[in-house]
């Protein structure tokens, strides 16, 4: 709910929060139970014009925002599960390791 947590809509039931304070004092007063958060931690980075290019060369597999997927699958299913949303063509990413290097 964006007003929760002062974050614009990313997608249906999908919303971007930044401000883990307030992220802290809605859950702390029970307005946000655990299970309506996921929290995603890193950093990733492009040159400019670098993402644009990549994905013009098809180097992204892309699919629609899914809260299912978000809210409701563990983390070990759901690289596996997100694979099944982009359809048959793509099945067979779903049983390579986690490291395709160890294969």
């Amino acid at each position: 709910v964006p007003e929760l947590l002062e974050g614009p809509e990313i997608s249906e039931n999908i919303y971007l929060g930044t401000n883990y304070e307030l992220l802290c004092a809605r859950l702390n007063e029970n307005i946000i139970a655990p299970n309506q958060i996921r929290l995603f931690l890193g950093y990733s980075g492009w040159s400019q014009g670098q993402l644009l290019e990549e994905y013009n060369e098809g180097a992204w597999l892309i699919t629609k925002p899914n809260a299912n997927l978000i809210f409701n699958t563990s983390t070990d299913a759901a690289w596996k599960d997100a694979i099944k949303l982009l359809g048959d063509d793509f099945k067979f990413l779903v049983n390579f390791p986690s490291n395709p290097q160890l294969n």
